[in-house]
């Protein structure tokens, strides 16, 4: 690691405050503290110290500057990794294709007990029906 990127304050990145937003990449437990805490005030070593006190550890540091969430305040802006985009495009895809055959059984789920209702109802001799019926069977107390 240079000595200039150990010197300069770390900041999250664009895509390191989409993660606090939206939780893309499931950076979690301490990590996700770790970058939530990340805010240009501390450089590297301040960071991994501070990383100490919550439990985590100069790799989860690392990780985070690894997958571009924190960089320096004075690197460029650190692009996507491809395997992370990549990863996050696959994952997006699934849960897409979850939703669409979830939504899917929701309607035969809906249409099948929609369909057992309509049936059962024409069985059942209505209510009124039942009771008239019942009344004419019953003999009437003199």
């Amino acid at each position: 690691m240079s000595q200039a990127r150990q010197a300069a304050g770390l900041i999250k990145t664009p895509l390191g405050e989409a993660e606090i937003r939206t939780r893309k990449l499931a950076v979690r437990g301490v990590r996700r503290q770790l970058l939530i805490l990340t805010n240009g005030e501390h450089d590297r070593a301040a960071l991994v110290a501070l990383a100490g006190k919550i439990g985590a550890s100069e790799e989860d540091v690392d990780q985070l500057l690894g997958l571009g969430l924190i960089a320096a305040a004075s690197d460029p802006e650190p692009a996507t990794p491809p395997a992370v985009g990549a990863q996050v495009a696959e994952r997006d895809a699934r849960q897409e294709a979850l939703l669409r055959d979830f939504s899917a059984m929701r309607q035969i789920a809906l249409s099948v007990s929609l369909t057992a209702t309509t049936a059962i109802t024409k069985a059942t001799p209505r209510a009124e029906n039942a009771s008239s019926s019942f009344a004419s069977r019953t003999p009437k107390s003199q």
